[in-house]
């Protein structure tokens, strides 16, 4: 019964640990509300896509305010396309679910086993625990100590959030659409 419950909890993790897909998404387009990425000059700017013009993009990034400390405010920044270097678009989000297993894993598992052989060096001077023996108690610990670190990495991994992103290099041309809006034609490269 005991391995059916580890078999059923090592296939719980790895359903945790597959990939959700990224909503569908054309490959350089930019359209308001869109997470973006900007290197402008020195400069990296994250936030909220509200424009594109053919002479600069504008985004809402979210500051602190100095006022209020731990307080975050809302700014618009517009930046010229000339002073552009990079730009990126998120894509969707990933989970450290993998990851964050296998980082439990090893570090219970090897902690649970190392003490599990240090436990019987108290012994007194009479008491001798030959080296395989030793082995025995390391993986006797080790084994239950991987598992439950996986578990409980994995959840951890999987509460930690980060974006994905696609780079868009920098405009290929501008066109004038008929009405007379500015249109900017890019194209995309994965960038992870």
């Amino acid at each position: 019964m005991a391995f059916s419950s580890c078999v059923a909890a090592l296939a719980a993790a790895a359903l945790l640990a597959l990939p959700t897909p990224a909503p569908a998404q054309n490959p350089g387009d930019l359209a308001p509300g869109q997470p973006v990425r900007v290197d402008a000059g020195a400069a990296r700017y994250e936030g909220t896509l509200l424009s594109v013009q053919a002479d600069s993009i504008r985004f809402v990034q979210r500051v602190p305010r100095l006022d209020a400390p731990g307080i975050m405010r809302d700014d618009t920044v517009t930046i010229w396309a000339s002073s552009l270097s990079r730009v990126w678009v998120s894509t969707g989000e990933r989970r450290h679910t993998l990851l964050g297993s296998a980082i439990g894993a090893l570090v219970l598992g090897a902690g649970v086993g190392l003490a599990a052989t240090g436990a019987n060096d108290s012994c007194e001077p009479d008491c001798l625990v030959s080296s395989s023996d030793r082995r025995h108690l390391f993986w006797a610990g080790a084994v239950p100590g991987s598992l439950l670190g996986m578990l409980l990495g994995g959840f951890i991994g999987h509460g930690t959030v980060s974006r994905r992103w696609l780079e868009i290099p920098l405009p290929v041309a501008v066109r004038v659409l008929p009405d007379g809006r500015p249109s900017v034609v890019f194209q995309a490269r994965r960038n992870r």
